[in-house]
């Protein structure tokens, strides 16, 4: 989806569930190994995850209404 997607609103939902991956993997990462090196990285990966996804969709909605 991120590569084909049909639309705009389907590859940024994609880049969204991949972040998401990575940042539950992540986490699980520092579960696991009893660590916290990579807390920022995910605070980073979940900050863009949600801001990113919103933009979009707001530019999308903006667009849309000057169209009609």
């Amino acid at each position: 989806r991120i590569i084909r997607g049909p639309s705009l609103l389907d590859r940024v939902i994609a880049v969204g569930v991949l972040l998401s991956v990575v940042s539950a993997a992540l986490i699980g990462d520092m579960a696991v190994n009893r660590h916290q090196d990579n807390l920022i990285l995910v605070v980073a990966i979940c900050l863009v995850g949600f801001i990113g996804p919103v933009t979009v969709a707001r530019f999308v909605i903006d667009r849309r209404a000057h169209e009609h």
